[in-house]
């Protein structure tokens, strides 16, 4: 029996097409690519929190001073002008304390 060469060849043409074809299809499947996108919303939100976790958290120096104030029984509280205020009624009044500060 004699095998014609150019069928053998066609043969051997088809065969690595086919071959070819299913390793470009396993690499595609074997590989899928996800991607995500994060809102300019959602980044400044991130970088906001980022920044309140990175600030400072002890008090500020005008509560350290009223503290040493109370402390040293210097800073005195105006109970009618504090009621005033939980009312509603004293919004534009100025502070009577020598330090200038605000109930």
């Amino acid at each position: 029996m004699k095998i014609n060469p150019l069928i053998a060849s066609t043969a051997i043409h088809r065969y690595e097409k086919v071959v070819s074809q299913k390793q470009a299809a396993a690499t595609t499947l074997a590989a899928p690519s996800d991607t995500v996108e994060i809102s300019d919303r959602a980044q400044l939100f991130a970088s906001l929190i980022g920044a309140a976790r990175e600030s400072e958290l002890e008090p500020s120096n005008k509560i350290h001073g009223i503290i040493n104030r109370l402390a040293a029984g210097q800073y005195t509280i105006a109970i009618d002008r504090v009621a005033g205020k939980m009312l509603g009624l004293d919004r534009d009044v100025p502070p009577d304390d020598a330090a200038g500060e605000s109930l």
